[in-house]
């Protein structure tokens, strides 16, 4: 009834309806955007998180290695290889850990758009 009272209004009406149906598709648009950056640095935070607790352990492990003594005598000898052998089991335990930590890194890089150049 009101388009046909004044069809001038009507129309402004419509333009309105478009103006408001075109924000509301860009910001929803928009939205989805800001979520899927925010999801990509939060996989690259937790990504980071790993690699400094691993990197820890690395450290940690190195300043072991560093610091066993030259043996002296066959007793010596004996204890410093079991403790190369309890370090290299440590490492292999932690082998699963890196390649994973790669393989994530290496997806990540290829994958997240926002943070690949930083």
């Amino acid at each position: 009834m009101l388009g046909l009272a004044y069809p001038h209004v009507r129309d402004n009406l419509q333009e309105r309806l478009e103006e408001v149906a075109e924000s509301w598709d860009n910001l929803y648009r928009k939205a989805g955007e800001y979520k899927e950056r925010l999801l990509q640095a939060e996989r690259v935070q937790a990504y980071v998180s790993n690699c400094r607790v691993f990197l820890a352990w690395v450290n940690e492990m190195d300043t072991l290695l560093d610091s066993e003594e030259q043996a002296r005598g066959i007793l010596g000898t004996e204890q410093l290889c079991k403790h190369h052998d309890e370090y290299k089991c440590e490492i292999d335990k932690q082998r699963p850990k890196y390649e994973e930590l790669r393989s994530a890194g290496n997806e990540l890089r290829e994958n997240t758009h926002v943070m690949s150049e930083e």
